[in-house]
């Protein structure tokens, strides 16, 4: 976290990527809201204030760029974020899984469950 000028608070995530972000990327950024749920949770501030943060994002070119993202996260982005963990949470007790393939399937202890469920 840092401090604006105005001593508002910005989260900032540092990332690397191969390609550019759109705008609509890092606006919907469920990590981002995470953090400013946090911050709201644990009165850093106040429920219903907006969040500022930044994604410094350090892009894997042949001469690497670093490039900032600036978003917002409001109240209702929280709101969107505690719903959503809800579900998720609901599923897992009710033992719903649905694989997502990523990247991460190479190590994922979940690979045999997951090419079992496609069968």
């Amino acid at each position: 976290m840092l401090e604006d000028p105005n001593g508002q608070l910005v989260v900032v995530d540092h990332k690397t990527a191969a390609r550019a972000k759109s705008q609509a990327e890092v606006d919907s950024d469920l990590q981002m809201t995470a953090y400013s749920y946090l911050l709201a949770a644990n009165r850093f501030v106040f429920p219903t204030a907006p969040v500022k943060g930044r994604f410094d994002v350090l892009r894997k070119l042949k001469t690497p760029k670093l490039e900032h993202y600036h978003t917002q996260r409001t109240a209702e982005d929280r709101k969107r974020l505690a719903k959503i963990a809800s579900g998720v949470l609901s599923g897992i007790e009710a033992g719903v899984y649905i694989p997502n393939r990523s990247w991460m399937c190479i190590d994922c202890e979940y690979a045999r469950a997951c090419a079992d469920w496609h069968r």
